[in-house]
């Protein structure tokens, strides 16, 4: 009962990736693209169970490059957000170079920190951390300064102390503008993973995928792209359940 409920609960999404499917075989058959142009679907079914062992080994580096740049921007990216809040030095002058560094496009910084930090997963890490940083401060900055002053005001009234006020007010008034910048980024911080292996590397599912494309293994391509979408998206949603767990009493207004 309990599979049948999770099943009724998201047909729609379910309902939309057969049908993408279907049209998908169907396109393949009809104008009968060449296999290392768009193969069926079956073949790149079959690729993921057939090279899975090397799939699911190197997409294991492209989530430790990930996790350990996603982790580093959430320890230094919250800090920051709220130094940004309560001091105004931050605001009128680490914001701004933030902002700046934002607007770089990551690939054109990639072959820096190849430079940098060499070919090992230190430069994948540093552009997952760059990739995951700026939505977390942001958002936490956002969330802490979006309060209601009254609030603030009572607990003043009651010798509430600035710890106190951050603490009972502030925080939980910005934890759902947190979680919100760190979905966002969980998966930003996969793509910088990924962009990094492009550039440059020796394991990773981005350099399984460039090497598949130069011997035109087309549905090994498609395969490792699967595999990141599902990766992708268990990211995401473990992050919501840790929302759901600290926060339970926050409902999502964009809830459909």
């Amino acid at each position: 009962m309990r599979i049948l409920s999770l099943l009724k609960s998201n047909s729609k999404p379910i309902i939309s990736l057969l049908s993408v499917i279907v049209i998908w075989d169907i396109a393949v058959r009809i104008f009968k693209f060449p296999v290392f142009i768009l193969p069926p679907p079956y073949d790149v079914i079959v690729a993921i169970f057939k090279f899975f062992n090397v799939i699911s080994s190197n997409m294991l580096t492209t989530l430790y490059e990930t996790l350990t740049g996603y982790g580093l921007s959430i320890v230094l990216g919250l800090p920051l957000g709220i130094l940004i809040v309560y001091s105004k030095f931050s605001k009128d002058y680490i914001m701004p170079l933030l902002v700046i560094t934002n607007s770089i496009p990551k690939s054109a910084l990639a072959p820096l920190f190849l430079l940098w930090a060499g070919y090992g997963p230190m430069s994948k890490i540093l552009i997952s951390f760059l990739m995951a940083f700026f939505p977390i401060v942001l958002n936490t900055a956002v969330g802490l300064y979006r309060i209601d002053e009254n609030k603030i005001n009572l607990v003043k009234c009651l010798n509430g102390t600035p710890l106190q006020i951050f603490m009972k007010v502030r925080l939980p008034n910005a934890l759902p503008s947190i979680f919100a910048g760190l979905k966002l980024s969980i998966t930003l911080a996969l793509i910088g993973a990924v962009v990094g292996e492009f550039v440059g590397g020796s394991r990773g599912i981005g350099v399984l995928i460039l090497s598949a494309a130069t011997e035109i293994k087309t549905a090994i391509v498609f395969a490792c792209i699967i595999v990141i979408s599902i990766v992708g998206i268990i990211l995401f949603y473990g992050v919501e359940l840790a929302q759901k767990i600290i926060i339970p009493w926050y409902k999502e207004h964009s809830q459909m």
